[in-house]
């Protein structure tokens, strides 16, 4: 399926009932916000390596946390596009369906993604640490940098359905929910990145607009992936192109 009919899915789920999953997302976008302020003030501070790290800690263990809420977030969205009932009470179901399972595959997914990013680390550090300075070691760095940054995202695409598998399927386990996730992937990752393009020109609207446009156009992303997702599992129903009066 397009990206084009999913995101016309999409409109005609949120025209069905704009203010509850707007309000949904909202609620996560508010607390995330807050927490980048935080964090950018945090940073403006730290003026050692050790309060870095430490920086660098909160925000790797909020990240973990966090994935746990937008499972129910995924949840509740998932259940409005299949014309479930959907309750507010569905932002707790990553809370009381196996929390510990959620950051697992949260944290493989963190740590397989980033695999790519390691020779340029290691080599912008040797840059820092050597009292010569080779300029090569940086024109390296920037180059791994570059490339790991694309394998970076291919990988991220690889295992971009692993929340919402966890929030459909709470019998697999974090390892069989990141293997799933990449099979159901092997074939349609050109497809995921057409789908993320195609917001690109919102996004940008969005920051025109002081911010604002984000509570709307982050709704119908998640709503636009998630049938993305139902795609996938061929579960796109004829009755999902009518809107319900």
């Amino acid at each position: 399926m397009s990206s084009s009919t999913l995101k016309l899915l999409a409109r005609i789920q949120l025209k069905k009932n704009l203010w509850q999953p707007v309000s949904v997302a909202s609620i996560f976008i508010f607390i995330y916000s807050l927490f980048s302020i935080y964090q950018a003030n945090i940073k403006q501070r730290a003026t050692t390596w050790s309060a870095v790290f430490i920086i660098f800690g909160v925000s790797f263990i909020f990240s973990l946390i966090f994935n746990v809420f937008i499972v129910g977030l995924y949840k509740y969205y998932l259940n409005q596009a299949e014309r479930k009932e959907s309750l507010f009470s569905d932002l707790l179901y990553g809370i009381k369906n196996s929390p510990d399972r959620i950051i697992l595959i949260s944290l493989i997914k963190l740590l397989i993604t980033r695999i790519p990013l390691i020779p340029s680390i290691i080599c912008l550090c040797i840059y820092y640490i050597d009292g010569h300075k080779l300029e090569v070691l940086v024109a390296a760095g920037i180059l791994l940098l570059v490339i790991g940054g694309i394998l970076c995202y291919i990988l991220s695409l690889c295992f971009s359905q692993s929340l919402f598998i966890a929030a459909d399927n709470t019998s697999m386990s974090a390892f069989e929910v990141i293997r799933r996730s990449f099979w159901i992937m092997k074939e349609n990752k050109e497809r995921l990145f057409v789908l993320q393009l195609s917001f690109l020109p919102l996004f940008l609207l969005s920051i025109f607009t002081m911010y604002l446009g984000f509570f709307i156009t982050i709704p119908y992303y998640i709503a636009s992936n998630c049938y993305f997702y139902l795609d996938l599992n061929r579960r796109i129903q004829p009755n999902m192109f009518f809107r319900d009066e």
